[in-house]
Parts: C-alpha cells; sequence; structure tokens
C-alpha cells in the first residue's frame, strides 16, 4: 500500500479557512477582553459598597470615606483601588478610581465615590465617566 499526503490545493485551502475564522475571532476576542475590565470594576465598587453595609452592622453608622472601610475589604480590592487616573496607590478619600475597558479618561480609569452622611450612603460610579463597552453610561451601575 502506498501512504497518501495532503496536496499544496488542499493544504493552502486548510491556511485560508484558518486565516478568515481568526481574522473573524481577533475582534471578538478584543472587545471580550474589554467586557472582563468592565465587570471587574463593577465587582470592586460592590466590594467597597458590602464593606460599607458591614460597617453600619459593627458600628451602626456608615462610612463617610473610603479610609474606614479598608479594614473591611481584601487587600486585592485596595491594590486595584488608585486615588487618580495615574494609578497612584489607594489613598482612602472620597473619590477614588479603578481600570475599566472604556472611560472619558485617557487611561481608561473610571471614577466612583462615596457620599452621604453616617445614617445613610452610597457608593456609585461618578456619572461624567462616560459608557462602558456596552455603550452603557457608567452612573446607571
Amino acid at each position: 500500500m502506498k501512504a497518501r499526503a495532503f496536496t499544496l490545493i488542499e493544504l493552502m485551502m486548510v491556511v485560508a479557512i484558518i486565516v478568515i475564522l481568526s481574522t473573524i475571532a481577533f475582534p471578538k476576542f478584543g472587545l471580550q477582553l474589554l467586557k472582563t475590565r468592565d465587570a471587574k470594576a463593577i465587582s470592586i465598587v460592590g466590594v467597597w459598597r458590602a464593606a460599607n453595609h458591614i460597617n453600619y452592622s459593627d458600628t451602626g453608622k456608615y462610612a463617610i470615606s473610603f479610609a474606614e472601610l479598608q479594614s473591611k475589604v481584601d487587600s486585592q480590592t485596595v491594590n486595584l483601588t488608585y486615588s487618580d487616573i495615574n494609578k497612584t496607590p489607594f489613598s482612602g478619600v472620597s473619590q477614588q478610581f479603578t481600570s475599566a475597558g472604556k472611560s472619558s479618561n485617557t487611561n481608561n480609569m473610571v471614577s466612583f465615590t462615596i457620599s452621604g452622611t453616617a445614617l445613610e450612603s452610597s457608593i456609585e460610579f461618578d456619572a461624567s465617566n462616560g459608557d462602558d463597552t456596552k455603550e452603557i453610561n457608567w452612573s446607571n451601575y
């Protein structure tokens, strides 16, 4: 029996199919990375919100700065929270930043603030951050 091999035409067709599939898939992977960053930013804000509720159940009052909540969140959340768009480490003031896929800031940083009083408080994305990768304004989260 004689061994058979692929012809040059068959190999070129396989390469062409792979190239076509990769040109379709590549942009989708890039968008998926941006969506992942957005989800991470939403998660980080959620951790800070949960810490604020924990602080209220422990002390009977809401925090008015992130510094009051730092002991109630994990170190990874603190490390992913910055005091400005240049990724200066966490400072604990009332406005913080985190990386996200698409924002109005050049470094793809979105800001979120803690506001209110000891009796009523919230942690929200700023309305001026622009939109996420799904074209939803950050203030809707």
